[in-house]
């Protein structure tokens, strides 16, 4: 289905609900950028603030202002000087101050980071943006939510989806490789958070539409059977790159949330994160992440359809769950940001053992058809690293710089950061977590 089907309207759907998106416009073509003053003049804007960096805008800037321009729209700058932006309150703040009360719209030039700043702060303002796309690189292009670092923890918080969504197949093309290949790492993720969401579905009757799920199934499928020209920078493969991520967030915001794009795989992706910033060292790009991830949790999936599961040994270990051991441990584990995690764990009780306990009696009442699940909806994790392989991408968490006890600790403990149900929190149910996941 064309991306277009799914905006302006509203799609009453077999679940129940009455699915819909606030993004208006979507423009995937060569030379897109050159059209941006036209749309946004069609929006009744005559004046705008430009958001970029000093990476981004010598790429797409000069050309996005320009096409403002030529339609008689006012531009006010505001470019960051940092090459190595981090979506934190320093930058947050820095937005907030640059839009003035005769500022109604913004147009951002930029791809993870810079989307997810400008979404934050145009819901805080409530005013609407445009985001010109300079990667292909992750699936918050159409999204309704925002992770942001707060007090050294990756926060996600509700947000205003684009208005409208830019990409210049001229630009995207010629991204650097790892974006690229980070927005394909981004979509593999999809199959492994399908099956988070599956199985909260089971385990916790979370709600679960197969209509979005297909949403997500197309756009991987977008991506795979694509995926030969990606090397190459074959426009045409970009394009799909490109669409199966405006998808994926079309789907977030069917949902009202990300559950049907993020699960256990980018709750190691944001542990990994929090950890670099931590020990101040380089960001990995977040698709990169997820796509080593996805491996990781296919791979423990997989292994569980053919474990022997004690139950009962469950039950005991939960019961005796020590609220104040693990709070000791999560300071040793997460260091400045382990306050945060505390809180949350204080406000929902996922680790209590009622709550456990009652996950447990539900997952061995079901446990064939979680396996049966695993067959059905996963593919071998084979497939996803000869995928990532064949991209020239990253597939081993040794590949980029995490080591042995980092990868242990986002196994055990990565699904402290979210109140989301998954197979890392199946793991910890089930007295697996002290398993050796390596593979």
């Amino acid at each position: 289905m064309e991306i277009q089907s799914y905006l302006n309207r509203d799609y009453p759907c077999a679940c129940g609900r009455v699915h819909q998106t606030d993004l208006k416009d979507v423009i995937i073509e060569a030379g897109a950028n050159q059209r941006i003053g036209s749309l946004v003049k069609s929006y009744g804007i005559d004046c705008v603030l430009l958001v970029g960096d000093v990476n981004t805008y010598p790429v797409a800037g000069y050309a996005v202002e320009s096409s403002l321009k030529s339609e008689g729209i006012d531009v006010i700058r505001h470019i960051y000087s940092k090459r190595e932006l981090v979506p934190d309150e320093t930058a947050i703040t820095a937005l907030l101050s640059a839009v003035t009360p005769n500022i109604s719209f913004m147009v951002t030039v930029g791809s993870g980071t810079l989307n997810d700043i400008s979404k934050y702060v145009c819901s805080k303002k409530k005013i609407d943006y445009l985001i010109a796309a300079t990667a292909p690189s992750m699936d918050g292009y159409a999204s309704t939510v925002a992770p942001i670092i707060e007090n050294d923890m990756k926060v996600t918080y509700e947000a205003k989806v684009a208005k409208a969504i830019v990409g210049d197949l001229d630009v995207l093309k010629n991204a650097p490789k790892d974006m690229i290949n980070a927005g394909v790492g981004d979509i593999l993720g999809k199959y492994t958070c399908l099956c988070d969401w599956r199985l909260a579905n089971i385990i916790n009757d979370e709600y679960y539409c197969r209509t979005i799920a297909d949403i997500v199934d197309e756009s991987i499928r977008t991506v795979t059977d694509n995926i030969d020209g990606v090397a190459r920078r074959e426009e045409e493969a970009i394009r799909h790159i490109m669409e199966a991520l405006i998808l994926s967030g079309i789907a977030m915001s069917y949902a009202g949330n990300s559950r049907p794009a993020s699960g256990s795989e980018h709750h190691l992706s944001h542990y990994w994160e929090m950890m670099f910033l931590q020990q101040h060292r380089k960001a990995l790009l977040h698709g990169t992440k997820v796509g080593i991830a996805t491996v990781i949790v296919d791979e423990i999936y997989q292994s569980l359809r053919h474990r022997r599961i004690d139950f009962n040994a469950a039950l005991d270990k939960a019961f005796a769950f020590d609220e104040k051991k693990w709070e000791t441990l999560m300071e040793e584990v997460y260091g400045p940001a382990a306050a945060g995690v505390i809180e949350l764990e204080k406000s929902i009780h996922k680790n209590s053992p009622v709550n456990v306990g009652r996950r447990i009696k539900k997952a061995e009442e079901n446990w064939r058809q979680i396996t049966t699940m695993i067959d059905e909806y996963l593919p071998k994790p084979q497939k996803i690293e000869a995928i990532l392989r064949e991209i020239g991408a990253p597939y081993t968490y040794e590949q980029v710089g995490i080591d042995h006890q980092m990868y242990e600790n986002s196994i055990r403990w990565a699904k402290e950061l979210r109140n989301r149900y998954g197979l890392l929190q199946m793991l910890f149910d089930l007295n697996l977590i002290d398993e050796s996941w390596e593979f």
